[in-house]
């Protein structure tokens, strides 16, 4: 029988342009999805049979933050996800928690950032919705393979 593969192994660490990997306190679900744009290469004679191909990769990553201050890695994120311009900064996940090491990451990548939104809540916790887009192909990727 296999080992389960637990989520709360993995988080996800950034690395703005000049700094260093800090990983982000308060990390709730972080999710990744993949998709390829589908490209027709149909035609009248393929006798009423589509064909086609699969064009470029898109990866997104969502994530779900409690904001806890101070923390110098939500900091980090939330200065490189509302830098004007938009300037890409780095995202690695890592596997081993948050002793992770750089040996441990399974993902890193160039990539914008955007805080889509934030919610106060009456006797709760400031919640917050970050969302990772490709600034570049991966510079390693476990997860696509």
């Amino acid at each position: 029988m296999g080992i389960v593969a637990l989520g709360d192994d993995y988080l996800a660490w950034v690395k703005p342009a000049g700094g260093a990997f800090v990983v982000i306190d308060g990390q709730g679900t972080l999710s990744e999805s993949r998709a390829s744009t589908k490209i027709d290469t149909s035609s009248k004679n393929k006798r009423g049979y589509n064909t086609g191909a699969y064009g470029n990769k898109s990866i997104d990553h969502d994530m779900d933050v409690k904001v806890t201050l101070p923390d110098p890695g939500y900091l980090a994120l939330e200065t490189a996800c509302n830098a004007s311009p938009a300037t890409p900064f780095t995202l690695q996940i890592r596997g081993g928690g948050v002793d992770g090491v750089d040996a441990d990451k399974i993902y890193e990548a160039s990539v914008y950032g955007s805080i889509a939104s934030r919610t106060f809540n009456k006797d709760g916790t400031v919640d917050a919705k970050v969302q990772f887009t490709l600034a570049d192909e991966p510079a390693f990727d476990q997860l696509g393979q």
